[in-house]
């Protein structure tokens, strides 16, 4: 009869074997994809049956032990709280930064999207420039995105074949800029606003968080210089920040979103005052209403 082999962990090392599981599964969940992704799942999931069983085979051939070895009550406490909090904290972490870098990736290439989509269609002779940058961001997109997705993107079956379209679109249109058929490649580059805007709809992704990822880089612009004390910094940073506010304030003009143009306003008023230490409070009251509406979406 096949006998089980003796245990050779101790308790200690097997909690930080549960520890560094929950770590590595989480963490290839929400940031890997491909062959990558399955190695470290495959190492988690050994690392979690080595901690259930006591048991390492790896141990065996070195000849190591830690069995025998104790743990203190306290530090075996603060190990089982820490893999409660990672176990929980670390998943909602990845899915709120892994969300946050998409739409910061959408917004680097939805931004060329409606500057070439305004060029084509107002400024001719801008079109080609404009048009090539937008190619260059969405091909950037396109690459990371066709290969990795986010946990919330996972589910989503039509995001390759919305890429393969956009790409198409763009090969159509080239012709039609090289030509300086700017009228049509206008009405070309037209078919691609409803597709990013289902993908959005699709993926719970409304208009106002791309708006206010957007607005968040402007922010840090006025916020950074304003926590140092440099007012001249503040209100050169200001004009587009309140560009980016207006946008946002264009989708909602709910609660959260007037605190933040009431907190914007403050920081202005200060800076204009000359006021260094009033315009440092106004820009965390600014950071602070910012991040309270940003969770809320």
């Amino acid at each position: 009869m096949f006998a089980c082999p003796r245990a050779n962990e101790g308790s200690l090392d097997r909690l930080l074997r549960v520890l560094l599981s929950v770590i590595i599964v989480s963490g290839a969940y929400y940031w890997l994809s491909g062959t990558l992704q399955i190695v470290l799942y495959v190492l988690g999931v050994i690392l979690l049956g080595t901690a259930f069983t006591g048991y390492c085979a790896l141990y065996t051939l070195a000849g190591i032990d830690t069995l025998q070895k104790r743990s203190g009550r306290v530090l075996t406490i603060l190990l089982l709280a820490l893999i409660g909090i990672t176990a929980v904290a670390l998943p909602v972490a990845s899915a709120f930064f892994t969300k946050k870098l998409f739409l910061e990736d959408y917004n680097a290439m939805y931004s060329p999207y409606k500057q070439a989509l305004f060029a084509t269609g107002n400024t001719p002779t801008e079109g080609p420039a404009a048009f090539e940058t937008f190619t260059a961001a969405f091909q950037k997109f396109q690459t990371r995105y066709a290969a990795y997705r986010p946990s919330f993107l996972k589910g989503d079956e039509a995001l390759a074949t919305d890429l393969t379209h956009i790409q198409q679109i763009i090969q159509v249109t080239k012709p039609m800029i090289q030509e300086g058929q700017m009228s049509s490649a206008h009405t070309s580059l037209e078919q691609i606003r409803p597709i990013v805007n289902e993908l959005l709809r699709r993926n719970n992704l409304s208009p106002l968080s791309v708006a206010l990822v957007d607005f968040h880089d402007a922010m840090e612009q006025v916020y950074n210089p304003a926590v140092a004390s440099d007012l001249a910094g503040v209100l050169q940073a200001l004009p587009n920040t309140e560009e980016k506010l207006r946008e946002v304030e264009a989708l909602s003009q709910e609660a959260g979103i007037k605190t933040i143009r009431d907190a914007l306003d403050r920081v202005r008023e200060a800076a204009n005052k000359g006021d260094a230490s009033a315009t440092a409070e106004n820009a965390k009251a600014l950071k602070s209403a910012y991040v309270q509406v940003y969770i809320q979406q």
